[in-house]
Order: structure tokens, then sequence, then C-alpha cells
């Protein structure tokens, strides 16, 4: 049911669904090699929750309407970037466990460590391939995203333009302190 109270929050759904999703390139972007499983681990969280937060405010300014089919579409295209960085955690989580000597995999499958490089490898590979597909379609998504968000941005009245400005500025600041980089940069100096 649209209400209009969806159609009053749509301009700061708007700006949350384009900070945290352009926040989630950002973070797609930065390399991972030679990083360690943990800080790779931290740094995709840190990606699907950006995508999280994305979908949930995509989904909030759905609700209006004044959403358009080409909202909808982006919609669904969250929804499969979710389900690529969904796999790309669980490779990580994989071979994170296949690393751990002492782990339950080592335990329950009474082998030693050794036995588990190979399929390590072999999830880190899945991983690092799934990500690569993953920003290549991201990359193919760029027009279309801005043409989206400046089609967002000219249907909106100045008084919703403004009230889309504050809430970008805010959420720029939540999203660069709840998903820093920074993690990636002191592995890469140390």
């Amino acid at each position: 049911m649209i209400t209009a109270n969806a159609d009053r929050n749509r301009p700061l759904h708007l700006a949350r669904r384009d900070i945290f999703f352009e926040r989630a390139i950002d973070l797609i972007g930065l390399p991972l090699e030679s990083v360690p499983h943990e800080a790779r681990a931290l740094h995709v969280s840190h990606i699907l929750s950006a995508f999280q937060h994305a979908r949930l405010h995509a989904f909030f300014a759905s609700r209006s309407g004044k959403a358009t089919n080409r909202e909808n579409d982006f919609l669904r295209f969250l929804d499969l970037k979710l389900n690529n960085v969904r796999s790309v955690d669980a490779m990580i989580q994989h071979q994170m466990e296949l690393a751990e000597e002492e782990g339950f995999l080592c335990r329950f499958l009474d082998e030693s460590p050794d036995q588990f490089a190979l399929p390590a490898l072999h999830y880190q590979r899945c991983a690092e391939d799934i990500l690569l597909g993953l920003w290549h379609i991201i990359s193919l998504a760029q027009a279309p995203y801005l043409s989206l968000r400046q089609d967002n941005w000219e249907a909106m009245t100045p008084e919703e333009q403004g009230r889309y400005q504050r809430a970008h500025q805010s959420a720029a600041v939540e999203a660069a302190t709840e998903f820093p980089s920074t993690i990636l940069l002191s592995c890469d100096a140390g």
C-alpha cells in the first residue's frame, strides 16, 4: 500500500540509496590482493552491509506513488548484486575455516591442515572470480544508475531536492564511518 508518508520520505530514501550504493561500489573497487583473510572478510562484510542498506532504501523509495519502473528494475539489480556479495562472503568464510589449523573441519574430518590447502585456494579463486564478475556488471551499471539518479533528481520539487541534499550529506558521513576503506589501506602499509 502506498501512503503519503512514503511520498514524503522518498527524497531521504533516495539519498540514502544513492550514498550506500556508491559506497559499495567504492569498496568493491579496492584491491584485495595480499590482504589478510580476516581483513578481507571484514571488507566484504562492509560491501554486503552497504548493498543491504542501499537495497533497503531503494525498497522504501519504491513504495512511493512516484516510483518508476526503472527504480523497480534497479531494486531487482540490487537483489542480484546482493546475492553475488553473499556468495563472495561464503567463499571467504569457507577459505578461512579451511586455513584454520585448529578449526572444526580439521577435527571433524580428522585430517591435517595440509589436506585443505588446495580446497582453500579454490574458495579464494571462486571469491576473486565472483568479485571480478561483480565489478564488471557494476561498471556496466554506472551509466544507467547515473541516469536513474538524474531522473529522480529532476522529478523532485525544490523542497524535495533540499531534503535529498541534506540526507545525502548526512548519509555520506555515516557510510564513510560505518564502512571504512582504512582496513585495506592499513594492511598495505603494514
